[in-house]
């Protein structure tokens, strides 16, 4: 009797098999996992353009309340000192303060706080830095990152950049660090405006300042976020502020996902042609 052949497969043959399958599989793996970073990373710099709009948009609409989470009302003095009481039938209004716009600080690298900056509604001048404008810290929300996404900024410190507009007017510096960010209203034209400038500077003194003195007023901010790891993107968030001095509003704020190496706002000052990048 003649016996059928036996078909099969040797060992090398599986081996080749589960080789390139598992090439194939790390492959797909690989391409999944870094599109499903991208796609977070390309959110969280949505969200945090979604973000700086919406202060922009509530001091513009004045839809800020002048209560706490607690429910505490502030109290204003002439010497710009806020203190808190409880909360009445009178909660969301103040006698003594008025509501001037809101401060963003970059804490740390996943934390931006927003603050109410109040003045003092008494005072006999109605101008920016003759109400004592201050930041009050009973009404502090907090944002974070999104997707372990952080906050990076020139020379990879955690801080944003300015680009300063007016630098014909004889400033050397024009880019610089800066960790505040201030929307306010301008009590007498009820113009909004953008400030840039750090947290251990008195508001007053940079509201004070008049153009072209000031380079904090209106000027291109740069606000970049990295993505987590050791990937190369940015988010570029951008308030393209014309920066030509008190009472212009800014332009539009957009954002975009960049490699690290990208500038922004490249040409938008004649005297400054190369822009800023986001860092490494």
């Amino acid at each position: 009797m003649i016996q059928g052949e036996q078909h099969g497969f040797t060992i090398i043959e599986v081996t080749l098999f589960l080789g390139i399958s598992s090439l194939l599989l790390l492959s797909a793996f690989t391409f999944t996992n870094s599109t499903l970073r991208n796609m977070r990373f390309t959110d969280a710099t949505k969200s945090l353009q979604n973000f700086v709009q919406e202060q922009y948009t509530r001091v513009q609409t004045n839809s800020l309340v002048l209560n706490s989470p607690a429910g505490l009302v502030p109290i204003c003095a002439s010497g710009g000192a806020i203190s808190s009481s409880p909360g009445t039938a009178n909660t969301g209004t103040s006698d003594s303060c008025i509501l001037l716009g809101a401060a963003l600080d970059i804490e740390n690298s996943t934390t931006i706080v927003v603050s109410p900056v109040l003045g003092y509604a008494r005072s006999a001048g109605k101008t920016l830095n003759t109400v004592n404008p201050q930041v009050w810290t009973a009404a502090e929300q907090t944002y974070t990152t999104a997707w372990q996404s952080e906050i990076v900024g020139l020379g990879g410190a955690v801080a944003t950049s300015i680009l300063v507009q007016n630098a014909n007017a004889g400033m050397a510096i024009k880019t610089a660090s800066v960790n505040r960010i201030l929307i306010l209203r301008n009590v007498e034209s009820e113009a909004i405006n953008f400030y840039a400038t750090t947290q251990v500077s008195a508001i007053s003194s940079v509201v004070g300042a008049p153009a072209p003195t000031s380079n904090t007023a209106n000027v291109p901010i740069l606000l970049c976020i990295k993505q987590e790891g050791s990937g190369n993107l940015r988010g570029a968030i951008q308030v393209k502020g014309t920066g030509t001095g008190i009472n212009t509003s800014i332009d539009a704020i957009s954002s975009s996902v960049v490699p690290f190496t990208q500038p922004m706002f490249t040409g938008l000052i004649p005297s400054y042609p190369v822009g800023i990048a986001c860092g490494a």
